[in-house]
């Protein structure tokens, strides 16, 4: 939370994507990971980010007031 410099609001978000990085990761004497011994197959991982950083919002055109309006906004990663 204090390397993504964001305030302390996020804290709760913070917390789950740590958790939901944990059940995804193979951990000390274990050859699996939490998630591929309950759901038996391997969790994907490509789509893992660093918490806070900056990405992109895809604004939908029924959002938009004009066709030429940007069609995405610049946002932080903050969840999965």
């Amino acid at each position: 939370l204090k390397s993504s410099n964001l305030p302390r609001e996020f804290y709760y978000d913070a917390m789950q994507y740590s958790v939901y990085l944990f059940n995804r990761i193979i951990h000390n004497n274990s050859s699996t990971s939490p998630f591929e011994k309950l759901f038996k197959k391997k969790p994907t991982i490509t789509h893992f980010r660093k918490f806070g950083c900056v990405c992109t919002v895809f604004v939908p055109k029924e959002k938009r007031q004009f066709d030429l309006d940007d069609r995405g906004k610049v946002g932080r990663l903050i969840g999965y």
